[in-house]
């Protein structure tokens, strides 16, 4: 019965989505996990952290030889779910909530272009206290808004990796 029923959920998993989210799967303690996340391509120098990425959630990029834990800078893209919900309340929302969480302020950053030629909107956030340098880009894709993140613990890394993010992003397809 567990067999068929893992089966039945590789099936689910694999079945036709939109072609840039990953629909990925593993057994865990109790069951079938089910992981999605924007497919991302590597950047040179950069690969993707499975450990953390399944730990986490999302689809995490880190520099060659670092990890997610380690690294002065990672790239991640993440899939939520979103019934009902319109990108501009979903990116109002996770600037609020970001904001309440961590001393930091935001501002619209110029739009980010992707494969298809689409222009994506995206925020900028800056620590006041502590907290890392974020760029954070989003675009509904389906049911689905997709989050793309630079997070850098200095500014100077975060400008340093800005071109390397957007390389990523560009190379996103829709």
């Amino acid at each position: 019965m567990i067999r068929e029923s893992a089966f039945a959920c590789l099936l689910l998993v694999s079945a036709a989505s939109s072609a840039e989210i990953e629909k990925n799967s593993r057994m865990g303690e109790k069951g079938m996990n089910l992981y999605w996340w924007p497919k991302l391509s590597t950047a040179p120098g950069w690969v993707q952290d499975k450990e953390s990425s399944y730990a986490n959630s999302m689809n995490i990029l880190v520099p060659k030889g670092l990890t997610f834990s380690n690294a002065p800078t990672v790239i991640y893209g993440r899939a939520s779910f979103r019934p009902g919900k319109t990108l501009a309340k979903f990116i109002a929302d996770d600037r609020a909530e970001a904001l309440k969480e961590i001393s930091e302020k935001s501002a619209d950053a110029g739009p980010v272009l992707i494969a298809n030629g689409q222009k994506v909107k995206s925020v900028e956030f800056t620590p006041t206290k502590k907290g890392n340098w974020e760029r954070v880009a989003y675009l509904s894709e389906g049911e689905y808004i997709c989050i793309f993140t630079l997070s850098s613990r200095t500014q100077k890394d975060y400008m340093a990796k800005l071109p390397v993010f957007l390389s990523v992003l560009k190379k996103y397809k829709k």
